[in-house]
């Protein structure tokens, strides 16, 4: 039986009779032509053929899954964890920060602050704001550039475009 087939077994009695199911196994077309060795693919796949209704088990939602049908919202999740081997002991700024900056190469690092320094000037000379006064044009670039860099090192967190400066900053944390 099995912990998904019993939960549809619970469902179907909670229904009074809305639904009834009738278990049947995998397609053998999908499991040995179309998607041989991925019985999950499989599954999803008789059910964007029309073969099956439903599929119950253990299976993932994946891009590709998600291309060939519809999911209901998971009912279990499972959990991911990165295993590395022989971690280092070391706990110090500079290899913490070190840990940050993986994922890219310092040439992307440089491109997305570059990124950040052009969008901020970019938007310190369309902003409407005419001064004379170089000192203003600094002033307005150095406060688009901590806004821009700000919200990029935010990860997301919607931020209040009409909020002061120094309350983005402190917004800023609550990404970690």
């Amino acid at each position: 039986e099995g912990v998904h087939i019993n939960y549809v077994r619970a469902l179907e009695k909670i229904s009074d009779g809305d639904f009834t199911t009738n278990f049947v196994h995998g397609s053998k077309a999908s499991i040995t032509r179309v998607h041989p060795g991925s019985p999950g693919n499989a599954a999803v796949q008789d059910v964007a053929d029309g073969l099956v209704d439903i599929a119950v088990g253990p299976i993932w939602i994946t891009g590709d899954r998600l291309k060939m049908t519809t999911f209901t919202m998971p009912v279990q999740q499972d959990r991911t964890v990165l295993v590395i081997t022989r971690p280092g002991k070391s706990r110090d700024l500079i290899e913490e920060t070190e840990k940050v900056l993986d994922p890219f190469t310092m040439g992307v690092w440089g491109l997305l602050i570059g990124m950040i320094f052009v969008t901020a000037l970019l938007s310190v000379w369309f902003s409407g704001k005419r001064s004379r006064r170089p000192s203003v044009y600094a002033r307005l670039a150095v406060d688009e550039c901590l806004q821009k860099g700000t919200f990029f090192c935010s990860a997301g967190v919607e931020q209040n475009e009409n909020a002061s400066l120094p309350r983005k900053l402190l917004m800023f944390g609550f990404a970690f």
